[in-house]
This record gives structure tokens, C-alpha cells and sequence, in this order.
């Protein structure tokens, strides 16, 4: 499809920008093609060029068709290195920005105290590039495809991330760093500076939202559960107002009573952390390089304030393999436990071990019902291609059903 000079505009001035910051020579030295495939390249002696012919340029920019967000992708075209601009709405742009600066502000670029995983390890920077209406109006065509670069004004740049696999929660070293990089940003006490990002509390764990879900749960589970229909919806309900909204809303109340908004996981709670909110199979990444396993979260479209066991239970449901209650609870344990261990008193981890006993079944059972929801409703609006989302969702639910029956039967 031919590009319209507006589109070209908008590409030549993200092209100009990573000139001007020198980005690529912040990039490791690797290109493209799967790490396994790819010979190593160093970083190139010269920073790129940008001429106003596009074929003699060292640099080149295209879109990125399968992403679900606004990408482009450029590439050095001396030793094929690459990043990626993502488009950012406001809330993001501000989370990292707040990452990239204490990132900076650690000489051994860590954000938290006793981990050894780099979080975000290859955010480079953010810029404003000015909205251009680039669209010829006469091509509804062209403007319904690229409608979407153009909801926000931000852009980040992201290196390559050569992933050949997702990460396996059955290998110890891979569980306990991705716990770590979660721990490291649940540590992250100056979310409170970011304006924009939503509460938890209310934006899902609300008692009406709750009640919402929890109603719907025999709709969700029917179609790939068996033996749905003994689930008691009203029973579910009270058992997440025990375990959720009431010892949520006691803590709500302590910090206004005490106009304090800091309590996060390293301090006094769990209750307020700054969450990742997006911990899918895409957006948690094993990375190989310098003959170093890492272990990345990127895409932080959804952070949000509110309870750690929420991120940790989105990893149970979103990376175990797992089908059975009893496998699927013992690999979210297991990454309960990890946490746990990161904690430094022993009455921070009594805390975990009490909430792992009366709470965290909610957690998992919630953000199951809140997804599959989503999953469902994004089918529906076709405006998500959520039918990955919706297999996995589907292949935990009869353990969910299960979950419920058994964690609900005496309320």
C-alpha cells in the first residue's frame, strides 16, 4: 500500500528522533533474526544516518501489521540491529518514564533493593511526537487501518527482544526471576507521582464489579467445565466480600484515616502496590544474550495500583500449563513462595503465608472470571483477536470450577 506523505512525515520525524537521542548505540549488540540464527554484531562504530532519500538512508521504518499496538519497527540497515517505537497512551508514557529514571539512578541499573533481574531492561527513552492528521479522508480504506496509530502522541523505544520461547514456570531459575523483576516493581514506591493510573480497588475489585463477575461465573464456566451448574453464585459473592472487598476496604480506610498513601509490599502491606496489570505470555519475555539468561516485562498499557497477589495470580492463569486445581494452585503457590522469600522481615512473610492460606484462592478465581470476561466481550466487539486468550482461559476451567466448589462451600 502506498504511503500517504503525512504517514511518511510521521515516519521521518520518529527516524529524526532516534538520531537525535543516539539510541542505537544504546542497543545490544544483536540483530533481527532469532538469537539462535543470528551471528553477533557489535554496536556500530558511526551512529545512522537519516538523508531525505529514503534509499539512502542506514535506517528504515515500517509498521508492525501484527501487533496489537501501535508499532514501528526500524532497522539499522548496516548490521540489521532494530527497535521498536510503541505508541503510548498518557499513563504509560508516565510509568516509564518513571522506570527509565530510577533505572538511571542505579549504577547497576536495578530498581529494587536484593534482586538480580533487570526490569524493563531494554526501555530507552520516551518522546512527544506532535498528532498529524497524515490520512487522505477520500481512502476509507487506508484510514480504517491506520486509525489506530493515532489515538495518543506518545512513543517509546523498545529494543529487539529475541524471544524463542515463552517462559516455563516448570524451570526454578526462570520462576524466580520473573518473581523477581515483579517484586522489583511492586517495590516501586514513587507511583504515587504517576497521575493517571488506576485503582485497582475500584476499577475491578470493587463490591460491584465483583458481584458482577461472580453472577456471571455459571455463564463463564458452562461452556468448558463440567458440572457448572452446582456453583452458587450468591455463595461466591459472600466468600469475595470475605476475602477481598472487606480486608481491602479496612486497609482503604486505614490509609485515609492516617493520609497515608505508601503502603507498599516492601514497607507495610500488599494492598498498594504499582502493578503490571498485563502479564500475558507476549509481554513477558526470555531474552538470551552475552551468554546471560533475562528475564523482561514490557507493555505497561495497564498498570494500575492495588494488590501484588493480582499480578502474581495473572502470571498462574496466563503462563502455568497446568489444567488440574491441584497442579494450577500448586504452581501459584509456588510463585506465592518465591515472593515471599524476597521479603525481609519475618513478619512480612507470616503476612504472605496468611493470605496465601485465606486469600489467594480469591485472587486466581477473580482475575480468571475478569479475563475470560474480557476475552468473551473483545470476541464479541470483534475488536480484539482474543481467541488465544479465550483457549487458554477455556483450558482452566473446569480447575477453576472446582476452585470455587471448594473454597465456597461453607459460605
Amino acid at each position: 500500500m502506498k504511503k500517504s506523505g503525512a504517514l511518511e512525515s510521521l515516519q521521518n520525524e520518529l527516524l529524526a528522533w532516534v538520531i537525535e537521542a543516539d539510541l542505537f548505540s544504546q542497543v545490544p549488540g544483536q540483530n533481527c533474526a532469532p538469537i539462535n540464527q543470528a551471528e553477533t554484531h557489535s554496536p556500530s562504530p558511526q551512529s545512522p544516518s537519516l538523508t531525505t532519500n529514503a534509499k539512502d538512508s542506514d535506517l528504515k521504518i515500517e509498521a508492525v501489521t501484527s501487533a496489537r499496538n501501535p508499532v514501528f519497527k526500524v532497522t539499522d540497515n548496516r548490521d540489521q540491529r532494530c527497535l521498536y517505537l510503541k505508541q503510548l497512551d498518557d499513563a504509560e508514557h508516565r510509568v516509564l518514564s518513571l522506570l527509565s529514571k530510577l533505572k538511571n539512578q542505579n549504577q547497576d541499573g536495578r530498581l529494587g533493593l536484593n534482586c538480580q533481574t533487570v526490569l524493563t531492561p531494554y526501555l530507552l527513552g520516551t518522546k512527544k511526537i506532535a498528532r498529524k492528521a497524515w490520512l487522505n479522508k477520500s481512502n476509507q480504506t487506508q484510514t480504517e487501518s491506520f486509525q489506530a496509530f493515532f489515538k495518543s502522541s506518545q512513543w517509546g523505544a523498545l529494543s529487539q527482544v529475541p524471544t524463542e520461547r515463552f517462559i516455563n514456570l516448570d524451570n526454578p531459575q526462570e520462576t524466580k526471576q520473573v518473581v523477581n523483576a515483579l517484586f522489583e516493581l511492586h517495590q516501586v514506591a514513587q507511583y504515587q507521582d504517576v497521575q493517571g493510573l488506576s485503582q485497582l480497588i475500584g476499577a475491578v475489585m470493587s463490591a460491584q464489579t465483583i458481584e458482577h463477575h461472580a453472577l456471571q461465573a455459571t455463564e463463564l464456566l458452562k461452556n468448558s467445565a463440567r458440572e457448572t451448574h452446582r456453583i452458587d453464585s450468591q455463595r461466591l459473592i459472600k466468600a469475595f466480600n470475605k476475602t477481598i472487598i472487606e480486608p481491602s476496604q479496612r486497609i482503604a480506610d486505614g490509609l485515609v484515616a492516617t493520609g497515608s498513601g505508601n503502603n507498599k509490599v516492601g514497607s507495610s502491606g500488599l494492598e498498594q502496590s504499582l502493578l503490571h496489570g498485563d502479564l500475558t505470555d507476549g509481554n513477558v519475555f526470555v531474552s538470551n544474550w552475552q551468554e546471560q539468561t533475562t528475564i523482561g516485562l514490557i507493555d505497561f498499557e495497564y498498570a494500575c495500583v492495588g494488590h501484588a497477589f493480582w499480578d502474581i495470580a495473572m502470571l498462574a492463569v496466563e503462563l502455568s500449563k497446568q489444567t488440574s486445581r491441584e497442579r494450577l494452585e500448586k504452581d501459584y503457590h509456588r510463585l506465592i513462595d518465591e515472593y515471599a522469600e524476597l521479603m525481609v522481615s519475618e513478619q512480612q512473610k507470616r503476612q504472605i503465608e496468611q493470605h496465601k492460606s485465606q486469600r489467594s484462592w480469591s485472587y486466581l478465581v477473580l482475575y480468571w472470571l475478569v479475563a475470560k470476561a474480557w476475552a468473551m466481550q473483545s470476541i464479541d466487539d470483534k475488536t480484539q483477536p482474543a481467541q488465544h486468550f479465550i483457549n487458554n482461559y477455556d483450558s482452566k476451567a473446569t480447575a477453576i470450577a472446582k476452585m470455587i466448589k471448594l473454597n465456597t462451600a461453607e459460605a
